[in-house]
């Protein structure tokens, strides 16, 4: 993936990726910009969730340096990706102009979609991706569904 974050000029990249064997393409939007995240959710809302019965998100979040984790020290989230149908967003909220707006807030924090991820409830030293997103830039997951490496999917709340 190129930096953006080099080229003034290009915060916000839209690749489309068909791959082998398929009929349909991929479309992924790498962005900086906070601006083009609220575009991209209010489309994928407006375009594909708002019809669906179930509404579920793909979601992971890139931290930054493993190693800083390893020495105890502070990570901060590097790129969160979301992933809805063949829409793909990749936010790199380490350079961004405003690390979270409130419209993303919104979406993550809504109770009517599922978001699906590997590791959204697996323990990193005695803290989640979800407790310590939510401890650094200000939102909850409400609906966090974990994708186990035995192909079920679990509630990452008990009832």
């Amino acid at each position: 993936m190129e930096h953006l974050v080099h080229d003034p000029a290009r915060r916000t990249r839209v690749y489309y990726l068909k791959p082998e064997g398929m009929e349909a393409a991929f479309k992924v939007t790498v962005t900086l910009r906070a601006r083009m995240v609220e575009k991209w959710i209010w489309r994928v809302k407006r375009d594909i969730l708002d019809a669906a019965t179930t509404k579920c998100v793909g979601l992971d979040c890139v931290f930054t340096d493993p190693r800083k984790k390893k020495a105890g020290k502070e990570q901060r989230a590097a790129v969160l990706q979301l992933a809805v149908a063949s829409e793909t967003l990749m936010f790199q909220m380490i350079h961004a102009d405003i690390k979270v707006p409130q419209v993303l807030k919104d979406f993550l924090e809504d109770g009517n979609i599922r978001f699906y991820g590997a590791a959204i409830d697996v323990y990193h030293d005695d803290i989640t991706d979800d407790r310590r997103a939510r401890l650094m830039y200000g939102f909850r997951l409400r609906k966090p569904f974990w994708l186990r490496p035995d192909g079920i999917s679990g509630s990452c709340f008990s009832s």
